[in-house]
């Protein structure tokens, strides 16, 4: 087949695509239902493709003539298949179009909710152009008052430093124009409004705690003032390290140190990453809270049923159950904290090695289980990095500074269910 008879036989299956699609919208406007059901918004998208595909068809059909000039396909009925279609979608269009037209001829019969403008004392210069954009959209731009009434109204908004710019200005016509330029002049400074916006940025309190909540808010007030800046054309993405360096110092100790221990350490940080890396841990802090219903554990016949989260990140199945418990484990060891154990305490495991080894000794912690007991541990489970007989907490490289905290697997040892209440 020679490459002309190819292209033919192309154009003229696209020329059946178009006449396909101009049929299937001739059959939507003669089906009544359809038709009435219509909302201008679905007729305006058929009447656009309908006017796209007679386009295409009729260029299709000039590239067939090229190549074969006594082709038969009559253009003429699709024309006015064409132009009848077009005639009834504009017809329902123009009947929509009457009836809003005839529901609401005036502002009388639409009423529209009432739009409360808040007042402006003149005290934050950020909050002066949402205030003036309000007051411009509502009254500035209501042509059906006079400047006399634009300025009562104007005053009436005003108040404290705000209304003491124009408070002297006579009641009358002229005075609005002028009263506009002394509130642009005094409160929508761009420098002023770029140092306010700066100085918000700076002055975002330190997070106590790093809860979601906290997190979220630590966020929120960040890329408020950000985008605020990047509005007035400031280089914001230019202050990535100077940004993260200030807003680092602001998190509390154990975001912040997991931050720095997370972050790549061979690439430049950006403040994306950051606000990502911010978002993702308050996000798993969430998630964290909301299985906190019952706990397996590996390695034991008892179910307990405390709030905690099961090892592994899966629920272990226990073949058999011997013995339910309703008493509570007693609090954290280190931190004294009612929801978990000091195996599985985050403060703990990010001190150095050396300190966990001197708190349990300190302490006459059992070194494998981290429980206080007489005699010999029953727990047989060995530290999994050197194969010892201590837990992986408490493992100890050698020719590892003692200053440098070891991050270590908690799944390593899944830790007594029963601790605080191992005796033998």
């Amino acid at each position: 087949m020679s490459t002309e008879t190819e292209t033919l036989k192309k154009l003229r299956v696209k020329r059946s695509q178009c006449k396909g699609t101009i049929t299937r919208i001739e059959n939507f406007v003669q089906d009544p239902v359809s038709l009435a059901a219509a909302s201008a918004d679905i007729l305006e998208a058929r009447k656009e493709k309908l006017i796209s595909t007679l386009k295409d068809y009729e260029k299709v059909q000039m590239d067939i003539l090229g190549i074969d000039e006594g082709d038969s396909e009559q253009v003429g009925d699709i024309e006015d298949k064409y132009y009848s279609i077009l005639a009834k979608i504009n017809s329902s269009l123009k009947m929509l179009n009457t009836k809003v037209t005839s529901e609401c001829h005036n502002a009388s019969t639409c009423k529209l909710p009432t739009i409360e403008i808040p007042f402006y004392d003149g005290k934050d210069f950020t909050k002066f152009k949402p205030f003036f954009d309000l007051f411009s959209a509502v009254i500035d731009n209501n042509n059906s008052l006079s400047d006399v009434q634009k300025l009562f109204y104007l005053r009436k908004y005003l108040q404290e430093d705000a209304l003491a710019v124009i408070v002297n200005l006579p009641l009358v016509n002229e005075s609005y124009k002028e009263a506009i330029h002394l509130l642009k002049r005094r409160f929508d400074n761009k420098a002023r409004l770029i140092a306010n916006h700066i100085s918000i940025l700076l002055d975002i309190p330190t997070m106590q705690k790093g809860t979601a909540v906290s997190i979220r808010t630590f966020v929120s007030q960040i890329n408020q003032q950000i985008h605020a800046l990047k509005n007035l054309e400031e280089p914001v993405d230019k202050w990535d390290m100077l940004l993260i360096s200030i807003l680092t110092r602001k998190l509390d100790q154990f975001t912040n140190r997991a931050y720095q221990l997370d972050r790549d350490l061979d690439t430049m940080p950006t403040m994306a990453s950051f606000i990502e890396y911010l978002e993702k841990r308050a996000i798993a802090l969430e998630d964290s809270q909301q299985n906190k219903h019952s706990t397996c554990y590996e390695g034991t016949n008892k179910h307990f049923n405390i709030k905690s989260t099961c090892y592994e990140g899966v629920h272990k199945s226990i073949p058999k159950v011997t013995n339910v418990v309703s008493k509570s484990l007693p609090p954290c060891r280190y931190c004294e904290n009612k929801d978990h154990q000091i195996y599985n305490c985050h403060i703990f495991k990010m001190l150095p090695v050396a300190q966990r080894q001197s708190y349990v000794k300190e302490k006459h912690m059992c070194d494998v289980c981290l429980n206080n007991h007489e005699g010999k541990c029953k727990f047989t489970f060995k530290c999994k990095i050197c194969k010892q007989g201590h837990n992986t907490l408490l493992h100890q490289e050698r020719n590892v500074s003692v200053d440098k905290p070891t991050i270590v697997d908690v799944s390593a040892h899944p830790p007594s269910p029963d601790a605080g209440l191992h005796k033998n």
